[in-house]
């Protein structure tokens, strides 16, 4: 009798357990964070891999990376950060083939949902080639490689590389915006004593950040990391 008692008392502590986790764990979604030991199944995908930048890869502070090609063009696409943000878009909005661009002119936009990015060309040229292939999720799997949006023919292409950054000072300074975006979140970016308590605590991120978020509160961080500010 002694040894059923326990049994059962065993069985509904963990399940007393289970079921807290799962109620942290909708909380966290419905946050946008989520904890770090949530299972692999979970239907969230925690912001991962942002300073994974190949080698030879160009980052631009606005987001958009670049590689010299042997023709003197700039293979263009989307690093991971706007990705990681906006979550998979529904569809991308590109210029044509043909289309003169000056650094800071829109050069792709980003929709999901009711909700967009908009990314600014690195540099002076005309866009010489457009990526027929590319979809939103080549892009959201491959952005530095199939995922590729443009070949661009540069009017100078030495100031647009003097001011993005390649290496390990690229992969430096993707890890910062990702810091940067947690204390953005943290202090005020989302609901505050919320996120910012998982997140201080070891949360990660999850990818997707525009479907937590209110319009005001979005409106906020496109404004803070995609700015439609002149180069």
């Amino acid at each position: 009798m002694v040894a059923l008692f326990v049994l059962l008392t065993i069985i509904t502590l963990l399940s007393i357990d289970y079921f807290v986790q799962r109620a942290q764990l909708r909380k966290a979604k419905a946050l946008g964070v989520v904890p770090e030991s949530a299972p692999a199944s979970a239907a969230v995908r925690p912001i991962t891999a942002i300073d994974e930048v190949p080698a030879g890869v160009f980052l631009d502070p606005g987001h958009v990376w670049a590689q010299l090609e042997p023709s003197g063009a700039l293979r263009i696409g989307v690093d991971r950060m706007p990705l990681a943000i906006l979550g998979r878009p529904d569809r991308i909005e590109v210029r044509t083939e043909g289309t003169t661009l000056r650094a800071g002119d829109p050069l792709v936009t980003l929709f999901r949902g009711n909700r967009k990015v908009v990314l600014r060309s690195p540099a002076d040229g005309v866009v010489a080639r457009v990526n027929a292939e590319a979809n939103p999720e080549q892009l959201d799997r491959d952005p530095y490689g199939r995922g590729w949006l443009y070949w661009l023919s540069p009017r100078d292409v030495s100031p647009a590389l003097k001011r993005m950054l390649v290496a390990d000072e690229a992969k430096a300074w993707a890890r910062a915006q990702l810091a940067r975006l947690k204390e953005f979140l943290a202090t005020g970016g989302a609901e505050t004593q919320l996120v910012g308590a998982t997140v201080q605590d070891g949360g990660a991120l999850v990818e997707g950040l525009s479907d937590h978020l209110d319009d005001e509160k979005w409106q906020r961080l496109v404004n803070e990391f995609f700015p439609a500010t002149a180069r």
